[in-house]
């Protein structure tokens, strides 16, 4: 079993879009390593961090300009009450 190679500093601790990692220049099989989670198409997350919900929408709203956080994720990322 290969040593993973560190991901980049700028999205080593949050959650992360597969173009940006790209840009970073991650390679698509480094994308694949056992420490990263995939909740969706698109996006990683390192398992070492532990993001908030607002991360999370942030790394979804980044891959589809179309999509956005509404009602009860909207309320909880601005601390509204429900």
């Amino acid at each position: 079993m290969s040593k993973l190679s560190p991901l980049p500093e700028g999205i080593s601790g949050r959650p992360f879009v597969v173009p940006e990692a790209a840009g970073a220049g991650v390679r698509a099989t480094r994308l694949l390593g056992g420490d990263l989670h995939r909740p969706s198409r698109g996006i990683r997350v390192p398992k070492a961090c532990r993001p908030d919900l607002a991360a999370l929408a942030r790394s979804h709203t980044e891959l589809h300009a179309d999509t956005f956080a509404s009602r009860v994720s909207a309320a909880e990322i601005l601390k509204i009450g429900l």
